[in-house]
């Protein structure tokens, strides 16, 4: 479910969070060793960009950890100029 009043503050609350790191072990561990060494990334980038893509997603309302887990990957897959 959708909350528009989450565009605005990116303040989230122990649940909120809960579903943030779900999504985010979730995203981590859908990502083969070989699909990582071909994104060009280090480890730390690319764990960056999959927590800026959750966070990205959950500010716009979105709280499954599903599709925050694919909001991430698909973030991913887009040049780091498009994420901002």
């Amino acid at each position: 479910m959708l909350n528009p009043s989450r565009n605005v503050a990116a303040v989230f609350g122990p649940s909120e969070i809960a579903c943030l790191s779900s999504a985010y072990d979730a995203a981590l561990s859908s990502i083969t060793e070989a699909e990582s060494m071909a994104s060009g990334l280090t480890a730390r980038e690319l764990r960056q960009q999959i927590a800026a893509g959750i966070i990205a997603a959950a500010k716009t309302g979105q709280l499954d950890p599903v599709c925050l887990k694919e909001a991430a990957l698909h973030a991913l897959a887009r040049p780091c100029a498009e994420i901002d």
